[in-house]
């Protein structure tokens, strides 16, 4: 193998460890603090699940509320410009 590979193998090993790493801190964390939670691999496989329709409702939401507020500070303040204003 040469070095892309091998730089290729450990990118894609350390993006795919990540959650579970730290699942297993949460985890091990609880344990510490004695909570005893064996259900940490079910929790990450909803909350990816429950992920595909929340991300694109939180999307359209900020979306919505920067027009909005964008739209606020025309009316407010008028035609928004850049550069220094001839006063």
């Amino acid at each position: 193998m040469d070095f892309l590979a091998v730089l290729q193998v450990l990118d894609a090993s350390v993006r795919l460890a990540t959650p579970l790493l730290l699942a297993c801190l949460a985890g091990l964390f609880s344990e510490r603090a004695g909570i005893f939670d064996i259900g940490l691999e079910g929790k990450m496989l909803a909350a990816a699940f429950l992920a595909i329709f929340f991300i694109p409702l939180f999307f359209v939401l900020v979306r919505r509320g920067v027009r909005d507020g964008l739209a606020a500070l025309r009316r407010r303040f008028g035609r928004v410009t850049r550069g220094d204003s001839a006063e």
